[in-house]
């Protein structure tokens, strides 16, 4: 949706515009990541300081289809986003692309680690059983990768040279 700031100014300087737009995915590190389902809420307050420049504060509500990185569950998250912008008017007018500007604040805002929950076990890196749902008996108390086996004797032995 691109908004025109000439025609939006042209009888006042201060205006509120909620719209609501369909969810989309959006390319981020290179992966395509979709939102769930329900429409992007966004409401924008714009306000004209002078005939040059714009001060925008605006929030988005949608919510994120991700994968947990501990589990490879599907998680939907929800995003609150606020922001602050200063827009620049050029002199033949300027479009303000809300799709664009949606976009930018998500990648910008996109969350680091995401988990189904905090207390989330993973996948077990032998069987792949998601531990959250079944136990795993792979590792046993007993079990030592080979590759730590000298390692494991040196502990038992406590250091003491042989």
């Amino acid at each position: 949706m691109k908004i025109n700031l000439d025609e939006l100014f042209y009888e006042q300087d201060d205006v509120r515009l909620v719209e609501e737009l369909p969810a989309r995915g959006i390319e981020v590190s290179g992966s395509l990541v979709e939102m769930t389902a329900e429409p992007v809420k966004a409401e924008l307050d714009f306000h004209k300081t002078n005939e040059q420049e714009v001060f925008l504060r605006g929030q988005f509500h949608f919510g994120w289809q991700l994968i947990c990185d501990r589990c490879m569950a599907n998680v939907s998250k929800p995003m609150d986003l606020s922001f602050t912008r200063d827009i620049l008017l050029e002199e033949d007018g300027h479009i303000l692309d809300l799709d664009e500007l949606i976009r930018e604040e998500a990648i910008l805002n996109f969350p680091t680690k995401v988990l189904c929950k905090e207390e989330c076990l993973g996948i077990c890196p032998d069987c792949g059983k998601n531990k959250n749902d079944e136990a795993c008996e792979c590792h046993q108390a007993g079990a030592v990768d080979i590759r730590f086996a000298g390692l494991k004797e040196l502990f038992e032995n406590n250091f003491k040279e042989v």
